[in-house]
């Protein structure tokens, strides 16, 4: 019965990495709108899948199952999914933006939770982790440490900011994340 329990928690889990990433491709640019109002428009969409990831993990951290391992395995299979997204065109190119932002907010908030909650060790594993992801043409799978998830988000930053309710802000992104968190989990 161990063995099978372990099975199952495996599969269930394996699932739901699944589903999480095939949610996420889900997410489009509006096409009707300017660009770089799509693209901020999906960076306020995706935040509901961080949102429901967060809860996830909040439960998985507590149930004893693999909570790093489960981290990481969905760190990798979203940056590997959204480097092999190449079929955009309009608006949709500035998806892999959208998706940039997204994984830097969720490793970001991956770890502000694990300081919340004191779990020190499995930061650790998280940030010491190699990860292995694809390239840029999505045709290698190159070692990374979990730097490769910031990525700089030339039309956020050189297109939106400027537009913005304060464009002499130094980051635009930076500023999202701020206005973005997830409480009480950055701030006790």
């Amino acid at each position: 019965i161990s063995d099978r329990s372990s099975y199952k928690s495996k599969y269930l889990t394996s699932k739901a990495i699944s589903e999480f990433v095939e949610a996420a491709k889900q997410f489009n640019i509006p096409e009707d709108i300017q660009f770089t109002d799509g693209l901020l428009a999906m960076i306020d969409q995706l935040k509901l899948l961080r949102d429901a990831f967060l809860d996830y993990i909040d439960a998985l951290l507590f149930s004893g199952q693999p909570f790093t391992h489960v981290v990481t395995d969905l760190l990798e299979n979203l940056f590997n999914s959204f480097v092999n997204d190449r079929n955009r065109q309009g608006n949709q190119y500035y998806k892999g933006e959208a998706y940039d932002f997204f994984l830097w907010e969720l490793f970001i908030s991956i770890t502000a939770f694990c300081i919340y909650h004191d779990k020190f060790s499995e930061l650790r594993e998280i940030i010491s982790h190699t990860y292995f992801l694809l390239d840029s043409w999505g045709s290698n799978v190159v070692p990374h440490n979990f730097s490769r998830f910031l990525t700089y988000c030339e039309t956020i930053e050189g297109k939106c900011k400027p537009l913005c309710h304060e464009p002499r802000l130094i980051t635009l992104q930076g500023e999202m994340l701020i206005l973005r968190e997830r409480k009480p989990i950055l701030t006790k």
